[in-house]
């Protein structure tokens, strides 16, 4: 219904409350702790055009926005105001909805100083000051030469005095027309707001609405409007170049739910060309000679399905080199192990060679999930990804773009883009790791629950599954040498 509403050009907005949730969830995987039933509406809501709203009164200004003005096809936003609190209340709330002001480039700049007074500070937003008040054939050059560079929607902040007080109405008005032509010469959507509801008041919002600008009342409401209408512009602008026709399919699991182990996990990656660090799974007595074949320094892990946290029981050992006695630290874990389940634990070693590089840690999680199907979480990762809380939400099966963008919304990505001079990422292999790890799951949509793999250790030169937690309602299900 939404797609059949996005090729007719009919927006659709979807009032939903309960984004508390996400705190609720209790689940054994690390990313069940992420994503919660809010994340996966609202991933669902961006993917396939749906503009959610989460005040009866958001949703009056976005279908305002959306009826009057139109979509904007992204989120590229140009604003002005003659006020410098503005200007900060602006960058505030248009940061906290996703909302981008690229700044005007140097040529722009040299353009606009030529008609703006000295005390303006040329930036995006806006502030061409009190001292153009009224000034329209020039605010229209303003206005256009600072469009020029190309947005996606226009704002124009004006509060306006009540009519009993109109003495500077024609300021307001002439600074209004300015900004409608300039805009419809740009052909974008555009609004003019007021800082509080009371300073718009009916006869200039019906004269806005004649002219095709919408009046929106509130910054804070303004700029959650223009978010919320971008995703149904997006949408459709994709959906017309042919793109995204993406439905949820679900895929009932049945059967016990059982967890792979370690080494189970990491040779079903591998099956999936998933790179994993080089290991051998021995016993205790054979673990000395496995460390020194692979190569030291190396890791040390017990291997065991109902121990699938191990840092928790602190059977795993990092760092290893040819100096400590591996035989002695196998038996400490296998112990340690034994008490944690109240039985002794399976005499099961995975020495596996340290990776080095990183450049940052990844969890990548899958949920197959019965409304939403198969849904991938990606975080900043290691043991701390609760504590970051630095999340994505990917919906299955997906683009290379929709990771990039995923990618890209993390506040671990100036890590991944070579933070402080330091390595950057290859992010194109980094994409096609996960698109890989999609594939997995499509692959195994019948029988999988979840997976973590995290940490994904992200280097300069690709990426590398260094644990990896899944679980299956039908181990059967796998091929006989990875059951």
């Amino acid at each position: 219904a939404v797609g059949r509403a996005l090729d007719r050009g009919v927006p659709v907005v979807a009032l939903r409350a309960g984004q508390s949730d996400l705190a609720a969830q209790t689940a054994l995987t690390h990313t069940g702790s992420l994503a919660g039933q809010d994340t996966f509406y609202q991933a669902l809501f961006d993917r396939i055009g749906v503009a959610r709203v989460s005040t009866p009164s958001l949703m009056l200004e976005t279908l305002q926005l959306l009826t009057t003005a139109g979509s904007p096809k992204g989120k590229r936003l140009a604003a002005f105001t003659c006020s410098g609190g503005d200007v900060a209340m602006l960058a505030d709330c248009a940061d906290r909805e996703g909302l981008i002001f690229d700044p005007p480039d140097e040529a722009t700049q040299r353009t606009l100083r030529q008609w703006l007074p000295e005390i303006a500070t040329v930036g995006n937003p806006l502030d061409y000051t009190t001292p153009l008040w009224g000034h329209e054939k020039t605010l229209e050059k303003v206005f256009a030469t600072a469009l020029a560079p190309g947005y996606d929607a226009a704002l124009l902040v004006q509060d306006y005095p009540p009519p009993e007080l109109g003495e500077d109405r024609p300021y307001y008005q002439a600074d209004a027309r300015a900004f409608m032509r300039a805009t419809a010469k740009a052909s974008i959507p555009a609004a003019i707001c007021s800082g509080l509801p009371e300073n718009l008041d009916i006869e200039t919002q019906q004269t806005l609405i004649g002219q095709g600008v919408a009046p929106l009342q509130g910054i804070g409401e303004a700029t959650a409007a223009i978010r919320a209408a971008a995703v149904f512009g997006e949408a459709q602008h994709k959906r017309k170049q042919g793109g995204d026709h993406f439905i949820p399919s679900c895929h009932p699991v049945e059967g016990k739910p059982q967890f792979l182990d370690e080494w189970q996990g990491k040779q079903l990656l591998l099956a999936h060309e998933i790179a994993v660090p080089p290991g051998r799974l021995c016993t205790s007595h054979d673990a000395a000679e496995a460390a020194r074949q692979i190569g030291f320094p190396v890791a040390l892990k017990l291997v065991n399905p109902e121990l699938p946290h191990k840092s928790d029981h602190g059977i795993v050992r990092l760092g290893l080199c040819d100096s400590d006695d591996i035989g002695a630290i196998s038996q400490e874990v296998i112990s340690l192990g034994s008490q944690a389940l109240g039985h002794p634990a399976d005499d099961r070693i995975l020495i596996e060679q340290m990776a080095d590089g990183l450049i940052a840690e990844l969890l990548v999680g899958i949920q197959n999930d019965r409304h939403f199907g198969l849904v991938m979480t990606i975080a900043g990762g290691g043991t701390l990804v609760e504590l970051m809380a630095d999340s994505a939400t990917v919906l299955l099966p997906a683009e290379p773009r929709d990771f990039a963008n995923a990618l890209s919304t993390l506040k671990v990505m100036k890590l991944l883009s070579g933070y402080r001079g330091r390595a950057q990422a290859d992010l194109d292999e980094l994409v096609q790791t996960l698109m890989k790890i999609g594939a997995m799951a499509l692959a195994l949509a019948d029988t999988l629950i979840d997976m973590d793999i995290n940490p994904l250790w992200v280097t300069e030169h690709g990426s590398i599954a260094v644990d990896a937690l899944i679980r299956l309602g039908n181990i059967d299900a796998l091929p006989a040498h990875l059951r």
